[in-house]
């Protein structure tokens, strides 16, 4: 099993999909399985919906 994911390597990872590089490309990099990519990057995505969502309901200019 691999080590835990740090903050900089999520930051990384984001950064290098934003330029367009495969998760196949990526593996070696972060010496991970492209499926492991896919899959931090979807949970990333899920974490900042939740966050987002978390946030409108609790700002008071959107509960109008």
């Amino acid at each position: 099993m691999n080590a835990r994911w740090t903050i900089n390597e999520e930051k990384q990872l984001i950064n290098d999909i934003a330029n367009s590089k495969s998760y196949q490309e990526l593996a070696p990099k972060y010496n991970r399985s492209a499926n492991a990519l896919e899959l931090r990057i979807k949970k990333i995505v899920l974490i900042m919906l939740i966050n987002k969502d978390k946030f409108m309901m609790t700002n008071n200019k959107f509960n109008k």
